[in-house]
């Protein structure tokens, strides 16, 4: 998806999302145009193992990743008394290259996911904690997160408006839903997927009020079609999940929400994905 993706920082820990772009508009408007059906006739099916073969690429796998990546829970130390934000997180066959050499990718999801509107006490903690001193050791987050910040005003409040490297940010997110997949359906989703932020308001188009309002029917509808659907996930003040394929596997719809706040959708459809149905 083009156009410009911008977020605001209210404060520290706490954040909002806006796009901004001329195809924005457009493009939301074509996914909603083609998801809202027959969302309720999707099934939960499995296949054999892959325990030998990368969760994302399919060659030989030599260590495990965890999806979503483990930067995104708050370490032991960072946290008060019993608690364990890192209980049985889930874990995939990888190769290095989607492993230890998408470790950049993951940190740049964190610091953007750790900012959600939204978002728990967790998340603003992990935020004060860990990407603190994150940023405190690597200005170049920061620097990199404040390239061509714009002042802006926000109900009525001065902030900032930050760009957000959007194709980076849904390519790192559909290595966490194809994680997912193998995780509980032991296979890879071999259809292309669609990376789906309600989050992320259009503020600057001028159909700006008219895709906001579909896209909040869209998240309302896959809400709804999850409703009953287990929800995946240890530690669910920072990250659960919910996941259906059809038996066809032609069709998949994934929720996954991070932090409390931050929803994350990823759909694959045949009229998506320009077939014939």
């Amino acid at each position: 998806m083009d156009g410009r993706w911008d977020f605001f920082f209210r404060e520290v820990g706490v954040g909002c999302f806006k796009p901004g772009g001329a195809s924005v508009a457009n493009d939301v408007l074509h996914i909603v145009k083609h998801i809202l059906f027959g969302l309720n006739n999707l099934l939960d099916t499995r296949s054999p193992s892959m325990a030998d073969a990368c969760y994302f690429c399919g060659n030989t796998a030599t260590s495990t990743e965890h999806v979503p990546p483990a930067c995104l829970f708050p370490e032991k130390k960072d946290l008060d008394g019993d608690t364990d934000y890192r209980k049985n997180l889930f874990t995939v066959p990888s190769c290095d290259e989607h492993n230890s050499r998408k470790s950049t990718d993951d940190e740049y999801i964190q610091l953007i996911l750790v900012h959600g509107y939204f978002n728990n006490k967790a998340g603003h903690n992990h935020f004060n904690s860990k990407i603190v001193r994150a940023m405190t050791r690597r200005p170049a987050l920061l620097a990199a997160l404040y390239n061509n910040a714009d002042q802006v005003t926000v109900d009525g409040e001065p902030t900032v408006a930050v760009t957000v490297d959007r194709e980076r940010f849904n390519r790192a997110l559909e290595r966490v839903v194809q994680g997912l997949c193998v995780k509980f359906f032991a296979e890879r989703w071999s259809k292309e997927l669609e990376i789906h932020t309600p989050v992320l308001l259009a503020m600057d188009e001028p159909d700006a009020d008219k895709v906001n309002s579909l896209v909040s029917g869209l998240s309302k509808s896959i809400i709804g079609c999850l409703d009953g659907v287990e929800r995946r996930g240890d530690n669910p003040d920072i990250f659960w999940c919910q996941l259906l394929k059809d038996k066809a596997k032609d069709r998949l719809l994934c929720r996954m929400v991070f932090y409390g706040g931050f929803d994350v959708f990823a759909v694959s459809d045949p009229r998506l994905r320009g077939e014939r149905v």
